[in-house]
């Protein structure tokens, strides 16, 4: 006998199994937790036998929910006992993106083992919901609730990342009955010999049926009642339904949330939604799916998307989204009042070729290579016979042009900043540069007239100040105030201080003389003398430069000079005097 000591000092012993087989709890056997959880290993399959149902929670999380109001059940086996675990409660369980997520219930049993279930100040919890991300990483004490492949950009979990059918799922009633009528859903429908509840073949069943096993119809079954299949219906015939309900649905399938009706009504056919929370009620006001039975024509009355070609031979008419991730083809008129979502390329007149027939998405207008085609992520470019013309740079706020920018209209071109806007107009005879008043960049321009360009001559008008940073040059006159100050080319200055030129104003006030009438240089020629006897004058031209005294009486006294001379045209003249 084997032995292992758990807390507290109390042996757990094992049964003995030295003769190799192992029956039911024997008298005197203790622990009989050991010998009930051994009792339905190998006779019932682990998995999940009701409830632990998967759906999306907020963000990237899932929600594992009960059965309805009633606890989730699912068994796992754990080494050679078979373990059952109730779900009590909703449980969350957060998702990794860029992974495949599997969400696995593990539980934990053995002799001498504690969990929080009995003890809780222990931390090995009895059973646990976690997510591991790979198969191999499922342990043998655990079974597999669901996987859901996630993409690495993805916020959120929709439900059809969601898949079970990996998972083991079970169904078990636990009583049998011969009453076809017992309602009781713990029931087995079992047929003892000489009854038979359903002929072996044709008959009717007149009342409720309720098969809670698949049922294989090679023949015709008929259920003028209310039929309920829990398992699959197979049938190598149709399935008819010659009439509908009250409210004039003829086939129903239903999920947890919603409930989705067939329709025909004898006009037309629909495929129609319950609200949210009520799959057995009655259809909401979406009409996603109508089909004229005279005609043929269906209406889509909201969003399609269709993952291959989509072709229409007659006129179509879209009142919803269409979103095609492979090639469309319309041979007549296109209506959509909704969105229309194309996953590469689409062509109008005419199949793409040259730079349209690469894998970047374009639209070609008219011919096979003219159109827009969008190089990357927020960058359009206009082509014309497969040639750039125009580049729309978003992330850059730039427009790039390969030609002329051409427009007819007189306001051509308008730049805006937050609360003002520059207008470029040519009315036919003049170019302006205009302005609008603060706070209207979108309305006319105002009274200012900066800038302004005759057609006829190029005459520029500036009508307000000017300020030059640097050398201001012109090829002709310089004007101002309204032709009244001119400068010349030759430097001459007109205006009405001067009475006109101010070359005139000169020439009559000052005396002009020749080149060789210059004065070149002056100077004091050489020095002469004569005897004050009285009075005594200095030659015309020449000034006193000196005195020399004879005595204390002025008589006898020499006195000096020198004449004053110019040099004109290299020669020297004393000059004159009056």
């Amino acid at each position: 006998m084997g032995a292992v000591t758990a807390l507290g000092g109390v042996s757990v012993v094992a049964p003995n199994a030295q003769s190799g087989l192992v029956a039911d709890v024997q008298y005197f056997e203790q622990f009989g937790s050991a010998a009930f959880n051994r009792k339905a290993f190998g006779i019932f399959s682990a998995g999940v036998y009701r409830g632990y149902t998967v759906t999306p929670a907020n963000g990237l999380n899932v929600t594992i929910g009960l059965d309805g109001d009633r606890p989730g059940v699912a068994s796992v086996y754990v080494d050679n006992f078979q373990i059952t675990v109730q779900l009590l409660t909703e449980q969350t369980l957060p998702l990794t993106a860029g992974k495949q997520n599997f969400v696995i219930l593990e539980a934990v049993y053995g002799q001498g083992v504690l969990t929080r279930q009995v003890d809780n100040s222990v931390a090995q919890e009895a059973a646990t919901l976690r997510v591991v991300f790979a198969e191999s990483d499922i342990p043998a004490n655990a079974i597999e609730i669901a996987r859901i492949t996630l993409e690495a950009d993805v916020q959120s979990v929709t439900k059809e990342k969601i898949d079970t059918t990996k998972r083991h799922q079970f169904q078990v009633s636990f009583e049998s009955t011969n009453d076809i009528n017992d309602g009781a859903d713990n029931r087995l429908l079992t047929v003892k010999a000489g009854k038979s509840f359903l002929p072996l073949s044709g008959g009717t069943v007149t009342g409720k049926l309720v098969v809670k096993g698949g049922v294989t119809s090679e023949g015709y079954l008929s259920v003028k009642d209310a039929g309920e299949f829990e398992g699959s219906v197979k049938s190598k015939g149709e399935f008819i339904s010659n009439g509908f309900n009250t409210n004039g649905n003829n086939f129903r399938m239903v999920s947890e949330k919603y409930g989705v009706i067939h329709r025909n009504d004898g006009v037309g056919f629909y495929m129609l939604a319950t609200n949210a929370n009520d799959a057995y009620g009655n259809y909401n006001s979406l009409r996603p799916f109508t089909m004229e039975l005279a005609s043929g024509f269906v209406t889509l009355g909201h969003g399609a998307k269709v993952q291959g070609n989509f072709e229409a031979a007659n006129a179509s008419t879209l009142k919803g989204s269409l979103t095609v991730s492979g090639a469309a083809a319309f041979a007549s008129t296109v209506n959509i009042s909704g969105s229309l979502s194309v996953a590469n390329k689409v062509s109008i007149g005419s199949p793409p070729t040259g730079n349209f027939s690469s894998n970047l998405s374009s639209i070609n207008i008219g011919d096979n290579d003219s159109g827009f085609i969008c190089p990357g992520d927020g960058l359009l470019d206009l082509y014309l016979n497969d040639a750039k013309y125009m580049g729309f740079d978003i992330a850059n706020r730039r427009i790039y042009g390969e030609g002329e920018f051409i427009t007819n209209q007189a306001n051509g071109y308008r730049i805006l900043s937050p609360n003002q806007g520059v207008i470029h107009r040519f009315d036919g005879s003049t170019y302006y540069l205009l302005f609008t008043d603060v706070g209207n960049q979108y309305g006319g321009w105002n009274g200012l007239r900066p800038f302004a360009v005759n057609a006829s001559n190029g005459d520029v008008t500036l009508n307000h100040n000017v300020n030059v940073g640097n050398t201001l040059m012109a090829g002709g006159e310089l004007q101002a105030n309204h032709g009244n100050v001119r400068i010349a080319g030759d430097g001459n200055v007109y205006g009405s201080i001067w009475g006109g030129w101010i070359n005139n104003w000169i020439q009559g006030n000052f005396v002009q003389r020749g080149a060789g009438d210059a004065v070149q240089d002056m100077r004091l020629a050489g020095e002469g003398g004569g005897i004050l006897n009285g009075t005594f004058k200095a030659p015309g031209g020449c000034v006193m430069t000196g005195w020399y005294t004879e005595g204390s009486s002025p008589g006898g006294d020499t006195i000096f000079y020198r004449a004053i001379q110019k040099c004109v045209n290299g020669n020297w003249y004393t000059i004159g005097q009056l």
